[in-house]
């Protein structure tokens, strides 16, 4: 999760210093010239900066306190190379899972902003790039995209905390229906992103690619296009297009009802990631208040019709 929901991390001289280190040591940078701009880019969970080496656009991420415990650098690596092979992600330069950084090409675009995500059009692009992923050889991907084992990791993190645990623990007790129901009508895992919003799909004019890869591995692919949705705030309408783009017709309703229970997963999900981030350091100050409206509204969701019905059928 990077960025949009919550203002971004503050660029720090100890930050663009890390940044400037990470270009020397990449073998490809190191020798090409001198740094002459290096900008921070809004970010949520890492430092970002988009860095002009000898006239050549790098993106340059580096860890930050507060570092994911469900990320695996190396993983994380190994699918971004496979996912820019194939045109869905931009170039890797460089990589240092052991130092947590990622160098990437600059693609000169503009993320994917609120109005476009709810467009038709642009949702048709981006159920098109989902599904291109989706078709990969899973193979291919390294890592696996598990939403209830990584709520489980993030509820373990905060055993030893402060964390008032009670309203996280009931909801936990609340979903465990729907995670049953995932589980027992489970699809073949595919390729996935994990963390498809609008903000990490950057449309250069031609083509969408998708960017940070950090929770990438094989999955369901409905959590995708459910969290994109989600984090698009997309209506009933729009989700309609999603699912039938990607679909390429009418999706049944094994498929509505496994994307609506999804969804409070998802809120659920990124609550607890937040809670996470907030207690292990992190400089962004609203994480506590992003955690508890995503904690509320899936609470919320799991009281709707429309997941209850979901769940029945899907059990059935």
């Amino acid at each position: 999760m990077t960025g949009g929901a919550v203002a971004g991390q503050r660029d720090d001289a100890r930050t663009r210093a890390a940044v400037l280190e990470a270009v020397r040591r990449s073998p490809v940078l190191r020798t090409a010239g001198g740094v002459t701009d290096l900008v921070r880019m809004d970010g949520m969970s890492n430092a970002t900066y988009r860095v002009t080496v000898a006239g050549r656009g790098v993106v340059v991420r580096v860890p930050t306190p507060g570092d994911d415990p469900v990320i695996d650098r190396a993983t994380e690596a190994h699918n971004c190379h496979v996912a820019a092979a194939f045109g869905l992600a931009p170039r890797v330069v460089s990589v240092e899972p052991a130092h947590e950084v990622l160098i990437t090409d600059f693609v000169d675009g503009a993320a994917l902003t609120a109005d476009a995500a709810h467009d038709h059009a642009t949702l048709r692009r981006v159920a098109r790039l989902l599904r291109r992923m989706h078709d990969l050889d899973p193979r291919s991907f390294r890592g696996r995209c598990a939403p209830f084992a990584a709520i489980d990791r993030y509820r373990a993190e905060l055993a030893d905390t402060d964390v008032a645990l009670g309203p996280f623990d009931d909801l936990i007790a609340r979903v465990q229906p729907v995670r049953d129901a995932l589980a027992a009508t489970s699809p073949g895992l595919v390729p996935c992103h994990h963390d498809p919003w609008p903000t990490n799909i950057v449309d250069d004019g031609d083509r969408l690619l998708l960017v940070d890869w950090e929770y990438s591995g094989v999955g369901d692919p409905l959590w995708d296009l459910t969290h994109f949705a989600v984090e698009a705030d997309l209506d009933d309408d729009s989700m309609q297009v999603l699912l039938a783009s990607w679909y390429h017709g009418t999706p049944p309703r094994s498929i509505v009802a496994r994307v609506a229970l999804w969804r409070p997963v998802a809120h659920l999900r990124w609550s607890l990631w937040a809670t996470v981030m907030r207690v292990g350091g992190s400089p962004v100050a609203e994480l506590e208040g992003y955690a508890d409206r995503r904690r509320r509204q899936a609470a919320r969701l799991l009281d709707e019709a429309r997941t209850v019905e979901a769940l029945r059928h899907l059990s059935s």
